[in-house]
């Protein structure tokens, strides 16, 4: 037997019969079991180049096994799916992840605890921290789940999750809970990053006295929202109306400032920021207060995904993809751009949330230049890459 048939071989084996036979087919469907002749298609493609590729999404990502498959989820395995964005369709619906919902907290638990260790960048304690990184330690030991987000938030099969400082808790839609371990540790530590993001660590972090805290007349989500904590930004301090008052809360016990965040030349990932920055053919100077209060920098999404990158990485290193579909399963959020550019993306959110990066710069140059992540794809770093260790 030759070795490339050899290889051949051992490659298919990677991809069980469960996995075959759910290939094509929709979540929950009754639809009859695709057979392995009808998957071999996207399989043999991803066989054809045997060459390391470089750390880049299009060099990666193999679109055939998208634009092949003819329902808008494609199955992963064990339950897991992710949305085949070449094709439109509905979101998923609540009821058809309550087993997944309530196994979501242990998830929950998992990425935060990652988080905090890596805010303690190897001191063993909280109390060994300087001024910054304590806020930093508190402001993430704090950050709650909030459950499964509004159907606003979450208008199609590219599901969506959101961090509202307000509440200092974030929400998921229910289509992010079917996906595969990595891509949810990956949005998972994106949004609980963003109570730590560049720009949110401008603003401070409060406690509500929920005992007095009055009734607003206002429509302002600071002045309304009843839970235990307060994280605010640089964006939502300037849109606060006259008739309300941090100030005001503070002087009458409502509120009790717990950080103000700090000099932004002070942030963990700040070289980072500045590097993404200059990659992107701007000046590589930290955005301002400014910037950050009219949402003019994607330094806070930069951030977010820069954080989520090194939990996603450290997973990786002891967990690595069991087989290539896992693999191309990290990349199903760019098939839109990379495979049918000419599909307007169906992603939902932003505006006040930040400004994103696009979806190719937000892998390539953030996830990909992670070394355990590199590693995982067994890819060749990009020359100009900002390393995210």
């Amino acid at each position: 037997m030759s070795k490339a048939i050899y290889f051949h071989l051992i490659f298919l084996s990677l991809f069980t019969s469960e996995t075959f036979a759910n290939f094509n087919c929709e979540i929950e469907s009754t639809a009859p079991e695709a057979t392995v002749r009808e998957a071999q298609l996207p399989v043999d493609q991803l066989l054809r180049s045997r060459e390391r590729p470089t750390c880049k999404t299009n060099q990666i990502l193999n679109c055939a096994l998208f634009e092949n498959s003819p329902t808008p989820f494609i199955q992963l395995g064990n339950g897991k799916s992710i949305p085949n964005l070449t094709l439109s369709a509905p979101p998923v619906q609540e009821d058809q992840v309550q087993p997944e919902l309530i196994k979501f907290q242990e998830t929950f638990e998992e990425v935060k605890n990652s988080l905090l260790e890596l805010i303690l960048a190897g001191k063993s304690r909280r109390e060994d921290l300087d001024p910054y990184r304590l806020a930093l330690y508190d402001r993430m030991n704090t950050v709650s789940f909030n459950g499964l987000a509004p159907d606003g938030l979450c208008r199609s099969s590219r599901p969506n999750a959101k961090y509202n400082g307000a509440a200092h808790s974030f929400v998921i839609c229910p289509g992010f809970l079917k996906v595969d371990k990595v891509n949810l540790i990956r949005v998972v530590a994106h949004e609980l990053s963003h109570s730590i993001d560049f720009c949110t660590m401008m603003g401070s972090m409060y406690e509500r006295n929920l005992s007095t805290f009055p009734k607003s007349a206002s429509y302002d989500p600071y002045f309304t929202t009843r839970s235990p904590y307060l994280v605010t930004t640089p964006s939502g301090e300037a849109a606060i109306s006259p008739a309300d008052s941090l100030n005001l809360y503070i002087q009458q016990g409502h509120l009790k400032i717990l950080d103000n965040g700090g000099d932004p030349k002070l942030y963990p990932l700040a070289s980072s920021v500045s590097c993404l920055k200059k990659l992107k053919g701007e000046t590589d100077i930290l955005p301002s207060r400014e910037e950050c209060a009219l949402n003019t920098t994607s330094a806070s999404e930069d951030s977010a995904d820069i954080w989520s990158a090194r939990v996603v990485g450290k997973y990786l290193k002891d967990h690595p993809f069991q087989n290539e579909l896992e693999r191309q399963a990290f990349f199903f959020e760019a098939v839109q751009t990379i495979c049918k550019p000419q599909i307007k993306s169906m992603k939902t959110g932003g505006g006040a949330a930040g400004v994103h990066s696009s979806d190719t710069f937000r892998i390539d140059e953030i996830f990909l230049s992670n070394p355990d992540i590199q590693s995982a794809m067994g890819c060749e770093p990009l020359p100009h890459s900002c390393e995210v260790r």
